[in-house]
């Protein structure tokens, strides 16, 4: 008989501790779902805090660690959808002007009343404007490659000073119009791994920034060096400074400063360089000061 009521305590003992047990997890989950809501509110009841150990404590922790990657990253997609608005108005603008002129130019030349030598330039400009358009979708295109990673650069032994000696004849007739002249002597061979057309699409865009931003009847003067690890190419240009503050952001993508305002580019000109030469394992720097601009690239020796 005393056994029975032995067992019988017992089992009341263990079903008391049991819904304690219960009701002190209910409790628990309970300030828990309440942190979780407060957290996808957006409102974060750190004062309510009073636990600083246990289960309940971490995942409330961690919650509103989580909720602050979330404001983090909310942040940076709002950002990013603003650049993107940015790129597209500023696409819409580099792409209606030659689009504009072709159409301006095609409607005029409908016109039975033009001299020959009208119809000549008509159509000279006609080409003008579609050659940019053509490099404009090509610039794009290449740039959507190197940032999905689908590009894959070939790099084969060759004579560095050949591939920047192709970039500068690209740049000749444009730097023509400033009366621009190219410095450019190699001390040597620099025979060197790298991709033979990236780099010298790189180089020619780091000389066409050049040409832009030179003062006339100037010079342009390309040095190319070895170093222990990296082999070095400088460009030097005289004419309009970049500001401390601008040269942090030259490589980022769309960055015009403001002396570009009123230059003919879309800001992706040296981004694209930036892609190019670190897809080699190379990296970029700029430095400006007393009227004179200096790109480096390093390329692995």
């Amino acid at each position: 008989m005393w056994v029975s009521a032995v067992l019988l305590g017992v089992v009341g003992v263990l079903f008391y501790l049991l819904l304690n047990s219960k009701r002190e997890h209910e409790k628990e989950l309970e300030q828990a779902a309440y942190v979780l809501d407060s957290v996808i509110q957006g409102e974060f009841p750190i004062d309510d805090l009073r636990y600083r150990e246990g289960l309940e404590a971490k995942l409330v922790f961690k919650a509103l660690r989580v909720a602050e990657i979330n404001r983090f990253y909310a942040g940076t997609a709002r950002e990013e959808q603003e650049k993107t608005q940015e790129l597209v108005a500023d696409i819409s603008h580099q792409m209606r002007t030659p689009l504009s002129s072709i159409m301006m130019y095609t409607e005029l030349m409908a016109d039975e009343r033009l001299s020959k030598k009208e119809e000549n330039e008509f159509l000279n400009r006609i080409a003008l404007s579609s050659e940019k358009l053509f490099w404009l979708i090509s610039e794009f295109i290449t740039i959507s490659r190197f940032e999905a990673k689908s590009m894959q650069l070939q790099t084969e032994l060759g004579n560095l000073s050949d591939t920047i000696q192709q970039a500068i004849d690209m740049q000749k007739e444009h730097g023509r119009s400033k009366r621009l002249s190219f410095h450019f002597q190699p001390t040597g061979e620099f025979t060197l791994a790298h991709d033979l057309r990236w780099t010298k699409e790189a180089i020619s865009n780091i000389l066409d920034n050049a040409v832009k931003y030179s003062r006339e009847d100037s010079e342009i003067v390309i040095d190319v060096e070895r170093l222990v690890f990296y082999t070095r190419i400088q460009i030097t240009n005289i004419g309009q400074e970049i500001s401390s503050e601008e040269q942090l952001l030259v490589y980022q993508k769309y960055f015009r400063g403001m002396n570009a305002k009123e230059k003919e580019g879309a800001g992706i000109g040296l981004y694209l360089v930036k892609l190019i030469v670190e897809e080699q394992g190379g990296y970029s720097i700029i430095e400006s000061k007393n009227g004179k601009t200096i790109i480096s690239l390093f390329l692995l020796n």
